[in-house]
């Protein structure tokens, strides 16, 4: 049994495209402290990128065939553009896998699982994420993907729901998990849905793929339906189908849905699995510069690990090397089959939902019982200097760039609850942004996103605890996490320095209010059209 040269590339910096959230991912890896000196880090370097038409692999002298490994895409469908320096996107991926096929090189396609994470908790609402995980497994098949890991994150969007999908799409995707099987009641209803394992080719050799799901994971699944699957712990079935696919195949891969610990576990005691893909601990993979069986490819879907398989030197079984291949924008494009999945018709099916107008909102708890958004047309005529400092900034203009990219005419946003979520004003709370119909007056990210709900202020203008109520300083949007929120590690433009950035949209003392007139308490509209 030969074990991985393990030899991660370098990431690049990608171009900035005002684009919108799908899913982005930052190219600069978050190395926590503490981390041996071996470790490798995927890092950015525009140096060492290669031409976009360069051969790939075009030191792998003697390269047979090769096993293509994905997983935790965590729901980031496609680079949103945000900010530069983002990785992944399916697009990329297709284009990447398009190359290789034009080059010749014969290769398996394995998936990790874990498409989604935390469902119910995304910016795009639980709903959402079912339709984004629909689409992920479209793009599987599109890429005629040979397995796809069960996994415990997957399960989140509701065992029923989740099996059910993969029920639908058995015929053209294997869904793969050596200790996981349906209750005898169900087994004939779910028959083929669920695979033991897949056998595959890549190039001259047979490749056994197998994959196992945590137990303790798959236990802690708040689910009345959890007894839809019955679970054995790993090493009560590995080892029988570990000889089976030793016998009837040349190299053995084991995807291990669970903590990294137990995939390394099992490695040592199954090494007749020459390919073991674990979870990744951390967004970026850090690799051992010794040879290993334990591969990660990281999360959010930002690369995709290849193993080449080369001729055998001592055994029969197929020598190994391993290259992390970073998805970026200055070597991969688009590919136009992702680009119409995702742009069109994952969009046009939340515009059919009405995934962003049936959101399910809440009262903003910490405003005033009662206080309704106005939008920043009603601050305007209290507020003049402050309106025309916020009328300057990116802010006001954030709901334009979903519905007129300047990078991509075809690739509209204002559907998508993700984007939405930080381009217009108090979407998710009572009284918030509902629609371009419904609530125009809410487009862009204004003044009460960061100050709450303003009716009560308008209609009062000198009560101290409405206006009290307003009063955001410094410090509480800082420590608070106000601007995070939004300009979070995928979404802020070269990162977000609080210090830098509000000064750029203070506005202490901008106006005086000596005018009489801005004591008077309006009405919402009668605000808005105040001059």
């Amino acid at each position: 049994m030969t074990r991985i040269e393990s030899r991660p590339i370098l990431a690049v910096g990608l171009a900035v495209a005002i684009l919108v959230y799908v899913g982005c991912s930052r190219t600069n890896p978050s190395r926590p402290s503490g981390t041996g000196s071996k470790d490798v880090v995927a890092t950015s370097s525009d140096s060492a990128t290669p031409p976009a038409n360069a051969k790939l692999f075009a030191d792998w002298k003697g390269l047979q065939g090769a096993v293509a490994i994905t997983g935790e895409m965590d729901g980031y469908l496609d680079p949103c553009g945000c900010t530069a320096g983002q990785l992944g996107g399916l697009g990329r991926r297709y284009d990447l896998f398009e190359k290789m096929q034009n080059q010749k090189i014969s290769f398996a396609k394995i998936d990790l699982g874990s498409l989604t994470k935390y469902p119910a908790g995304e910016r795009g609402g639980l709903e959402q994420a079912k339709v984004k995980f629909e689409t992920a497994l479209k793009a599987l098949e599109s890429m005629k993907y040979d397995a796809l890991a069960l996994s415990a994150e997957d399960l989140k969007l509701g065992i029923d729901h989740t099996l059910s999908v993969y029920l639908n799409h058995k015929d053209q995707l294997k869904v793969v998990s050596a200790n996981a099987a349906f209750a005898p009641a169900l087994a004939s209803a779910f028959e083929g849905t669920i695979r033991e394992s897949v056998v595959t080719q890549a190039g001259p050799y047979k490749v056994g793929i197998t994959a196992v799901i945590d137990p303790a994971a798959y236990d802690k699944l708040k689910d009345p339906q959890r007894d839809t699957l019955v679970l054995k712990p790993p090493e009560e079935v590995l080892p029988a189908l570990l000889s089976k696919l030793e016998a009837t195949t040349d190299i053995q891969v084991l995807m291990v849905q669970g903590p990294p610990e137990l995939a390394k576990k099992l490695g040592e005691a199954y090494p007749g699995f020459e390919i073991v893909v674990s979870k990744s601990e951390y967004a970026d993979p850090m690799h051992d510069n010794s040879p290993s069986q334990i591969v990660t490819v990281g999360q959010k879907g930002k690369y995709v690990g290849v193993v080449g398989l080369f001729e055998p030197i001592k055994e029969k079984t197929p020598e190994t090397r391993f290259h992390l291949h970073s998805l970026t924008a200055a070597r991969l494009r688009n590919a136009e089959p992702m680009r119409a999945l995702i742009d069109e018709e994952m969009q046009g099916q939340l515009k059919t939902l009405g995934i962003v107008e049936n959101y399910v909102r809440h009262s903003n708890v910490e405003a005033p019982a009662g206080a309704a958004y106005v939008g920043a047309e009603g601050c305007k005529s209290c507020h003049p200097n402050t309106f025309a400092r916020w009328a300057g900034t990116g802010h006001a203009r954030a709901f334009e760039v979903l519905i007129h990219n300047p990078k991509d005419a075809k690739r509209v946003r204002e559907f998508d609850a993700e984007c939405i979520s930080c381009h217009t004003t108090g979407f998710t709370y009572n009284t918030g942004w509902v629609s371009s119909e419904k609530t125009p007056y809410l487009k862009g990210n204004q003044c009460e996103n960061c100050h709450g709900p303003a009716s009560k202020h308008v209609a009062e203008p000198d009560n101290l605890k409405f206006r009290e109520a307003m009063h955001r300083p410094p410090e509480l949007a800082d420590k608070g996490g106000m601007c995070i929120k939004c300009h979070d590690e995928d979404n802020s433009p070269k990162g977000f320095d609080f210090a830098v950035r509000y000064g750029q949209v203070a506005h202490k003392g901008m106006d005086d209010y000596q005018d009489s007139r801005v004591h008077k308490g309006m009405t919402p509209e009668q605000a808005r059209a105040a001059k």
